[in-house]
């Protein structure tokens, strides 16, 4: 074996069939047989022209795709072109320079969150124990206190007593025709008032006296009065979340995974073709499908189109039962 060819089986396998031809001249080929350019291929498939160019001429394809993305990009070339991939002739590309997604640790953002998680658990402690301006009246001293005791008690300004204003009597002079004036001593004994006072007490201890029998009615009917019962207050309902079923049959391999709408990861990991799996949860269901052109979705028992969502790179992420 020559020293290219030990070159080559350290960074894959060998991708040639039983004539002779490798797998990426057998692609080209036929490509040209069908007269299209790799722009066009790679717009019907939604792939990078880039990535099929490397396909072509086997090497590693850019962006640093994962194993998986790469194998799966391949079979959807050769597939459309009507290329058969023998046994073998799929390049296994190097690890050490293409990460795959199941090495990657998960959830690396959760670092971050710390910091905000320990401020909010103080804060809620705070309110507990009642965190209010109350925790602030230990800073003064009850010397403090007195003063403004004794600042804010100002003192009552006596109010000037009422002066009585004497009211002076007026003599009024009453003249008849053909009579002689009345004397000032008529004047003076017809002026004093009559006495009111004997009158005026039994009616003050009239007043005083209260109704017994206005008293005794309103004790009987508030007796007989019915006691309303108290108002039942409903419990508050705990609504439970709608959930909701995704169904995806895998024609080909393909990188899944669904994450349900409290946050859990229903699945992750790499589906081999001819799978049909289901993943039931609370609403909203969140998917991403590497090599997304090889699977059907359904939701609910419905069909769901997904390849609206698939971008350049054959990867869809797409939201089920709620907002996009």
């Amino acid at each position: 074996m020559s020293e290219a060819e030990n070159q080559q089986s350290a960074g894959g396998i060998h991708m040639e069939d039983h004539s002779g031809r490798s797998l990426g001249e057998q692609l080209r080929l036929k490509r040209k047989e069908k007269g299209v350019n790799i722009t066009d291929v790679a717009h019907h498939l939604k792939l990078d022209p880039e990535l099929l160019r490397a396909f072509e001429e086997e090497r590693d394809p850019p962006h640093g795709l994962p194993e998986v993305y790469c194998k799966g990009f391949l079979r959807s070339y050769a597939r459309y072109l009507g290329v058969e991939i023998q046994p073998g002739q799929v390049r296994a590309y190097r690890v050490s320079e293409l990460q795959s997604e199941k090495d990657r640790p998960a959830f690396q953002s959760r670092r971050s969150l710390w910091p905000f998680i320990l401020l909010a658990a103080v804060a809620l402690f705070w309110l507990v124990s009642g965190g209010d301006l109350n925790g602030y009246k230990s800073l003064f001293t009850d010397e403090a206190g007195e003063e403004v005791e004794q600042t804010t008690a100002a003192p009552v300004a006596e109010l000037p007593k009422a002066v009585p204003t004497v009211v002076e009597p007026v003599e009024s002079v009453v003249e008849v025709e053909n009579q002689e004036p009345i004397q000032a001593e008529e004047t003076v004994e017809s002026a004093e008032p009559t006495p009111v006072v004997a009158e005026s007490e039994p009616a003050a201890e009239a007043v005083e006296q209260p109704d017994q029998t206005a008293e005794t009615v309103t004790e009987e009917v508030a007796a007989e009065a019915p006691v309303l019962p108290a108002p039942i207050v409903p419990e508050p309902t705990v609504t439970q979340p709608t959930r909701g079923t995704v169904t995806i049959r895998y024609i080909d391999s393909s990188w899944t995974q669904v994450t349900d709408g409290l946050g859990r990861v229903l699945v992750k990991r790499t589906l081999d073709a001819g799978a049909v799996e289901d993943f039931e949860g609370p609403l909203p269901l969140k998917v991403n499908l590497g090599n997304a052109i090889g699977v059907r979705v359904q939701f609910n028992s419905q069909p769901f189109d997904h390849l609206n969502y698939i971008d350049d790179n054959n990867i869809a992420q797409f939201v089920l039962g709620g907002e996009e």
